[in-house]
């Protein structure tokens, strides 16, 4: 009886077995191969990471300063109102992070007809609408215009925050011209002022492209001409009317200023700023 259970017991193991030989599996590999495979993925993860550094380990931590804004290499446009006066477009490139040169440029015309009174003098002066009135087109112009050049101090990042804000300092050159005042010749009655200034600037950058900068600061302007006559020429000579370009705010009487000379500004403004402009870098 006990033999009977026992063949086919034998029988049944002989036949697991076969069938795992047949089937290229060895059971009792198995485990140590999940061992090694393992430990292979952990020495090709210790074999890639990095050290562990200060360095990396405080660009990881939540509280990173993000780095100093700087322009340099980068051109920037936008509009400027100078101490001088100048209302126009600001044209800046940055040389490097901390110098720039650039352009301030204002432009303004106005076109109308009038009679001809120098030419046709006669009919003009009986009926200027007539139709035997000769007419003439008049333009008047302004032109402004300024050349700078800015040493910028970096300031650091508000913390995490793209806000930055820069010291500036540096000089302008330029002119304001009224065009066409008259037509008296030869006696410098078209508004002309040469300019200088020293700008303090305060630039607050909001982002690496869009900045906003008031300034404070000095500005000389000179009035070309003369206001002295000369009776004994021939003919007498009257003086320079060159009016120039008055003191903006007009804290000095426009009779004094109205006309050839030289002065200067101490930020002679109305308000903390004489000036301000808003960029954009590119």
């Amino acid at each position: 009886m006990l033999n009977k259970l026992i063949a086919p017991a034998c029988a049944l193991a002989a036949l697991s077995i076969s069938s795992t030989a047949l089937a290229g599996e060895d059971p009792a590999s198995e485990p140590a191969d999940v061992a090694v495979e393992s430990a292979t993925e952990g020495a090709a993860q210790v074999a890639s990471s990095e050290p562990v550094t200060l360095e990396n380990e405080v660009a990881a931590a939540p509280g990173e300063t993000m780095a100093r804004i700087g322009h340099g290499g980068r051109l920037s446009l936008g509009a400027a109102r100078t101490l001088a006066g100048l209302t126009g477009i600001n044209v800046r490139y940055y040389l490097t992070d901390h110098f720039h040169l650039g352009l301030n440029l204002g432009v303004a015309t106005f076109s109308y007809r009038e009679p001809d009174l120098i030419n046709d003098a006669v009919d003009c002066g009986t009926n200027e609408q007539g139709n035997t009135c000769t007419k003439t087109t008049r333009t008047v112009a302004y032109i402004g215009s300024s050349l700078e050049g800015v040493y910028w101090v970096l300031g650091k990042p508000a913390g995490n925050w793209p806000f930055q804000a820069d010291f500036g300092i540096g000089g302008r050159l330029g002119f304001q011209h009224y065009v066409n005042n008259t037509d008296i010749g030869n006696n410098l009655d078209d508004p002309l002022t040469f300019t200088a200034e020293v700008p303090l600037i305060l630039q607050l950058n909001l982002g690496e492209n869009f900045s906003i900068a008031p300034e404070f600061g000095a500005a000389f302007r000179w009035n070309v001409g003369t206001r002295l006559t000369d009776v004994s020429a021939t003919p007498p000579d009257p003086g320079d009317s060159n009016p120039g370009f008055s003191d903006p705010n007009g804290r000095i009487p426009a009779a004094d200023m109205s006309g050839p000379g030289f002065g200067f500004e101490i930020n002679d403004h109305i308000g903390v700023f004489g000036g301000a402009s808003l960029n954009y870098a590119f």
